[in-house]
């Protein structure tokens, strides 16, 4: 195939090769704060978990509270009307890759509140050796759990969260970080009965301001827990990590729910009542036995997991424009001349957008190091120098809108420069042309001087 064949094929392959490469989406702008407003998992658009499923490759390590999340991933796992929508796996080969205990070296975030021997806490320590080992590349997410949070250092929990990002995030000073970057979940710890007076709640709210102020992503462990589903709060009734709540514990705010709400998608879930096949919620830790009302725990914060699994795969909840550019127009899209050393490399978008490209295929959006411009534009251009007879060039676009959408497929432009050999061809081919033109020009002539001879003749 010559060159020139070739790139014509690589243009009609182009659209082809956008339908199967799928990444995952950088989340831009605000933090991402997953409370108990996220657990409506009916808002969930099904085209955004199974990009989690896809891109998302996720270490958990806790103990016994954190595997709350864990019981609640299972009953949205197991819970028939569901079908395979929340499946997931240890090692990622059905549904999401979710590696539960996935971190060794630390238990957990209150056992590892110290500093080790290389100046940050054990659990730094411990995720530092799995990012670093290339066998673990793969993975995008890392989630640490609190057993108790109760009398810790929260800066220091805070100071050692913000070294691994600075490591191990886009831009971070870790090696893997450019072409494997990682995205580190903040979390806060659940409540033992102080009220909004005690040392967890103002702990809590430090790390939420946190997150805030850093726009980092939390999972508010404590906050899924404090509001049932219809958003009554009990956390400064006191409430403990049972659900039970005022001064005494003669209430639990789970089996109110449950008894006030049979029927209901969240109390089936949770009891397994009338439901064939499944009976309810296996064991929560610290909040009550398999099929219990105050199983709801585990629930509310298993179908907050996925709300948050969706979020960082790329959906954007506030229910706007969720859709990143189309791009058109792709620019060059014929060979160019033999000699040509630059080329303007454009294209256009359907709404204003920031637009890079790489010339390596499937480079997140993030990582790609050139840009059209850095202005947010519907045409867009810049000038590739450098250029040589006789090479196809590719550039592999993608773009961000103001809403933080971006594509996650490969917009492909490219293009050949023609060989001098090529530029001969053609030169003989033209020269060729103009003997014919001759040719027939003489003979239209002849033809013509001949008639007049006849007629002056006659």
């Amino acid at each position: 195939m010559t060159p020139k064949n070739l790139t014509r094929q690589l243009n009609i392959n182009s659209m082809l090769i956008i339908i199967f490469f799928l990444f995952s989406q950088t989340v831009y702008g605000a933090a991402i704060i997953i409370d108990h407003n996220c657990t409506d998992i009916g808002q969930i658009p099904v085209t955004w978990l199974n990009e989690a499923k896809n891109n998302l490759h996720i270490v958990y390590q806790h103990t016994s509270h954190g595997s709350q999340l864990v019981t609640g991933m299972n009953a949205l796992k197991n819970y028939p009307a569901f079908g395979t929508k929340f499946e997931w796996t240890d090692n990622g080969l059905n549904g999401l890759d979710f590696d539960d205990y996935g971190i060794s070296g630390c238990q957990d975030l209150s056992q590892g509140d110290s500093i080790d021997g290389y100046g940050v806490t054990p659990w730094v320590t411990a995720t530092r050796n799995l990012l670093n080992n290339t066998s673990n590349y793969h993975v995008n997410i890392v989630i640490w759990s609190w057993c108790s949070i109760n009398g810790h250092n929260i800066q220091r929990y805070l100071d050692n969260m913000e070294i691994l990002i600075s490591e191990y995030s886009q831009g971070g000073t870790n090696s893997r970080a450019a072409t494997h970057p990682v995205k580190f979940i903040f979390m806060t710890g659940h409540a033992q009965g102080q009220g909004e007076g005690g040392f967890i709640y103002s702990a809590n709210q430090q790390i939420r301001q946190h997150c805030i102020n850093n726009e980092r992503i939390l999972f508010d462990f404590a906050d899924i827990e404090s509001y049932d589903p219809n958003g009554i709060y009990y956390y400064n009734r006191p409430m403990w990590d049972d659900l039970d709540y005022n001064s005494t514990r003669a209430n639990n705010w789970g089996q109110e729910w449950c008894a006030a709400n049979t029927g209901s998608e969240i109390e089936m879930l949770t009891t397994g009542a009338n439901v064939a096949g499944y009976n309810g919620c296996s064991s929560c830790a610290h909040s009550g036995g398999a099929g219990t009302e105050e199983t709801i725990n585990c629930v509310l914060k298993g179908r907050a997991a996925w709300w948050m699994f969706a979020r960082l795969a790329g959906w954007n909840e506030e229910g706007g424009d969720n859709t990143p550019p189309s791009r058109d127009n792709g620019r060059p899209n014929q060979d160019l001349p033999a000699g040509t050393t630059s080329a303007t490399l454009s294209l256009t978008t359907n709404e204003s957008a920031i637009c890079r490209y790489s010339t390596i295929a499937e480079t997140e959006f993030a990582l790609m190091d050139s840009s059209f411009s850095d202005i947010e534009a519907t045409t867009h251009s810049t000038e590739i120098t450098g250029l040589e007879n006789d090479q196809i060039y590719t550039y592999y676009c993608r773009c961000r809108d103001s809403e933080g959408n971006i594509n996650i497929d490969d917009y492909e432009i490219s293009f050949y420069i023609n060989s001098q050999e090529d530029a001969n061809d053609d030169e003989n081919e033209d020269e060729s042309d103009d003997e014919n033109d001759d040719e027939d020009g003489w003979e239209i002539s002849g033809c013509y001087i001949s008639i007049i001879a006849s007629f002056f003749h006659q």
